[in-house]
């Protein structure tokens, strides 16, 4: 079941179609040279000029999220963007106090889209309720997913079979019994799982990483390029999924380059080799890449013929995007190792998984999936005009489901500083 509006979700991208655009709307407009702006024509039927304005104003909005956030104000709830029937921006406050100073000041060209809505919770309510109600879940020993739907104001849990209903049913605490949905659904399952070896399967720009075990390779994606401080020593590396193999290796025409011994190393909770069993909020690593250039190239192959890219090329990272202002309702892509370029919209930006919340949830795909095995690690980004310059937002961990309705589930980008002060993205 999607869920247009739910927390903060900037998750995850998917993008146009695999082959021809609708003739609807695209073939009357022209060429288009921005993905995001495909991406709104064709979900929502858009002419040219609306989708642009609509992706032109995330980065405005962005910027009043960090004002919120950052702004002390104790009956802040959140914000989120509305798309269908009409495009609002959404923001919620836990109190009837008159805000007509905080919509005075707004730029014009925002304002317009801005809608005021009481909201049941304040933010720090709705964050502590939800840790009390995964608290419960987790005591159930089923899969699950949770989170707080800000369009309805009610929480839901998700679980993968019939039989788990009643169980989880009666483990929600009394207070949260009336507030809480719970249903069965997909849940994300971590996507680095093993492939056949062919040569030159790994052979494009340097994306996809395997480890080679007895009988097949376990391929995952490269993230973002990172620096950091290791003994007193300036270094760089590159990110990909904590649940992939601590021992890794660079494809180099057949020549292989090993890398192992992360120097960061947070696995997800997931039943895979180098899961920790924690349940926490991580699932990235960081390799040593001393010896090898790196830098804030993102290369991709545009494995689903979208019309903006060519059949493989590169992005240049410029700037990241935390995880407090990624917002429900924007256009998120990612570029992974088995599906290529994809586009989606944040369905949820405060999702629970394993446990505990913080992940970043996307869906609601053109393409005829939003990310397959292999994909694990991948970067996802914002792609806020039509240059080939993005802005991070996180590392690729899980998906699960197919089409439209399939779902991607990934790490905020900005979580890599918080085992280490020292390690940054690494931008033009």
């Amino acid at each position: 079941m999607t869920r247009p509006f739910t927390r903060l979700l900037v998750a995850a991208s998917a993008l146009a179609l695999a082959g021809a655009a609708p003739t609807s709307v695209l073939a009357q407009e022209g060429a288009v040279t921005n993905p995001s702006v495909t991406y709104l024509m064709e979900k929502h039927g858009l002419s040219k000029d609306e989708a642009t304005m609509r992706i032109d104003l995330q980065g405005q909005i962005i910027a009043l999220s960090e004002r919120l956030n950052t702004g002390g104000d104790a009956n802040y709830a959140d914000m989120y963007i509305q798309h269908e029937p009409v495009y609002k921006i959404v923001v919620m406050f836990a109190d009837r106090s008159d805000r007509k100073a905080f919509l005075d000041a707004l730029d014009p060209g925002l304002r317009r889209y801005v809608q005021l809505k009481q909201a049941k919770r304040s933010r720090a309510l709705s964050d502590a309720e939800l840790d009390t109600l995964n608290a419960a879940v987790v005591a159930v020993g089923v899969p699950f997913t949770s989170e707080y739907d800000l369009e309805s104001e009610r929480f839901v849990v998700t679980v993968a079979d019939q039989a788990a209903l009643a169980r989880v049913r009666a483990a929600i605490p009394p207070k949260l019994r009336s507030e809480t949905t719970v249903e069965q659904g997909l849940i994300p399952q971590t996507e680095a799982v093993p492939s056949n070896v062919r040569a030159g399967d790994a052979a494009y720009g340097g994306n996809p990483v395997f480890s080679t075990t007895t009988s097949f390779d376990y391929y995952c994606s490269m993230g973002f390029a990172v620096s950091y401080t290791a003994g007193g020593v300036a270094k760089k590396g590159m990110l990909t999924a904590g649940h992939c193999p601590d021992t890794m290796y660079l494809d180099y025409a057949g020549r292989k380059v090993t890398l192992s011994g992360p120097f960061i190393d947070k696995a997800d909770r997931d039943q895979s080799a180098d899961a920790d069993g924690l349940t926490d909020k991580y699932d990235y690593q960081i390799f040593d890449m001393t010896g090898i250039t790196v830098g804030p190239s993102i290369r991709y192959v545009d494995k689903n013929s979208i019309p903006e890219f060519p059949a493989s090329g590169s992005l240049t990272l410029t700037g990241i995007t935390s995880f407090m202002n990624q917002k429900a309702g924007m256009v998120v892509c990612k570029s992974g190792h088995t599906t290529g370029i994809t586009c989606g919209k944040i369905v949820n930006g405060n999702k629970s998984r394993d446990g505990v919340a913080g992940w970043i949830e996307v869906s609601q795909t053109n393409q005829a999936d939003i990310s397959e095995p292999g994909d694990s690690g991948g970067p996802w980004f914002l792609y806020p005009g039509s240059s080939s310059t993005i802005t991070g937002v996180g590392i690729h961990s899980a998906g699960a489901g197919t089409g439209a309705s399939s779902i991607a589930v990934y790490m905020p980008i900005d979580y890599i500083n918080d085992h280490d002060p020292t390690v940054a993205t690494i931008k033009q």
